[in-house]
């Protein structure tokens, strides 16, 4: 990485000199400034002014790096935002919202090394993020909402997916059901390889072969049409599903209106439940949704927190902090015993 003193050497002049143009605290000709900024753009120097306007303070902002991909944030993400916001603010500080194409993290080197922020929060982790390298190649104290393929390294605050997926599979295995349709994430979400959507499958997977449960899979677009078009060709491929779960919030009443256009009523036929399904979505469905949900804004509180003591605790000297938030069943109208349990 270039520094001001390889800046001044470019330039043919002194390391004062190169100070005094980018501060403005002493007057530089018109012709040496040139000069001066050239050689920047030449070598890619990055001048951290923030850091060198503050002599040494710290800004008290935390990028919260929100992917632009993820075009579609949810009611939950937006808790999580939400909590995480008042927590850093409570404490002095606030959060910045960056947003970038997974594909492209050289804004994000240029952006942190500004020195604009002191700290990182991520969302929508992949099992490998380029973000996460960024950042370590720059030293900047990073807490993850969500977490990576090899996650011992980071601090970070999680939805429990091993709970979330066995409480489902439970419920619907005590109703009697023992072939079920899980209902997933566009396949654009696949793609990217984000760990959470990732060990979603993986453990219901698991959970489902613990509880005698077949699980089928299919992963629709967002919408209630590709719900419906996706429960009914399952359902006309495995008359034999009695139940899906379903973690793609648009499609949900997609689904619900597809097994009814099969002749399947909710839930005396088929069963529906949701994960991490917001409460709006689950009561505008007709029958309301039997749902798995966590705590959006204890994920956000407890990542604040976690980034804020690693800044006010020594940076990245402090001890890794892991944190697993637990879930709940919610019961509504969309569940029940399958007729051979009934």
């Amino acid at each position: 990485m270039a520094t001001m003193a390889d800046v001044a050497r470019r330039a043919g002049v002194s390391l004062s000199t190169v100070s005094y143009a980018l501060s403005g605290s002493r007057p530089v000709s018109d012709a040496t400034r040139a000069r001066i900024f050239e050689a920047m753009e030449e070598l890619d120097y990055a001048p951290n002014l923030v850091a060198r306007s503050l002599k040494g303070r710290r800004t008290r902002i935390v990028a919260l790096l929100l992917p632009t991909d993820d075009s579609d944030a949810d009611p939950f993400m937006t808790d999580v935002i939400t909590a995480a916001a008042e927590t850093a603010r409570q404490s002095g500080y606030h959060l910045l919202l960056w947003t970038e194409p997974f594909e492209s993290s050289t804004d994000l080197q240029t952006f942190v090394r500004q020195g604009l922020v002191d700290g990182a929060l991520l969302l929508s982790v992949q099992l490998e993020d380029e973000r996460v390298a960024v950042l370590q190649r720059d030293a900047i104290p990073m807490v993850l909402i969500g977490r990576t393929a090899e996650p011992d390294p980071f601090t970070f605050v999680d939805t429990d997916t091993e709970q979330l997926t066995d409480t489902a599979m439970s419920h619907l295995a005590e109703l009697g059901h023992r072939a079920v349709a899980y209902v997933g994430p566009p396949p654009s979400e696949l793609e990217r390889r984000y760990g959470f959507v990732e060990r979603i499958q993986t453990e219901l997977e698991t959970s489902a072969g613990r509880h005698g449960v077949e699980l089928l899979t299919c992963h629709p677009e967002r919408g209630p049409a590709a719900g419906r078009e996706a429960i009914g060709a399952l359902l006309f491929d495995r008359p034999d599903v009695t139940a899906a779960v379903v973690m793609n919030d648009p499609a949900l009443a997609g689904v619900i209106q597809g097994a009814q256009a099969e002749g399947r009523r909710v839930p005396e036929d088929f069963s529906v439940l949701g994960l991490l399904t917001s409460a709006l979505v689950a009561d505008a469905t007709t029958p309301a949704t039997t749902a798995v949900v966590g705590s959006p804004t204890s994920i956000g509180r407890l990542a604040a927190e976690a980034i804020v003591e690693v800044l006010e605790g020594g940076g990245a000297a402090m001890p890794v902090r892991q944190e697993l938030v637990g879930c709940e069943l919610v019961v509504r109208s969309s569940t029940a015993a399958t007729a051979a349990t009934a």
